[in-house]
């Protein structure tokens, strides 16, 4: 694995360790994904890209979580 994609696995192992809570992983990855302007890829884009995704859906308010199931995670 590449230094650009460990930065990115490092953050989530310190959630898989239980080093942070799901909400500050989302927001740390969040941020560090935005702010990131390294060239990669295309594929490190889309696979980074993809797990963005995921941590913008992640939600830890239940009435938000209950307003958009299919959305929310």
């Amino acid at each position: 694995m590449n230094a650009l994609l460990n930065e990115y696995s490092g953050l989530i192992n310190s959630f898989i360790d239980g080093k942070v809570a799901a909400l500050d992983l989302a927001n740390q990855y969040i941020a560090k994904f935005l702010n990131d302007d390294r060239k990669m890829s295309e594929s490190e884009f889309l696979f980074l890209d993809q797990i963005f995704g995921y941590m913008e859906c992640y939600t830890a308010d239940p009435e938000l979580l209950s307003s958009d199931p299919a959305f929310y995670l």
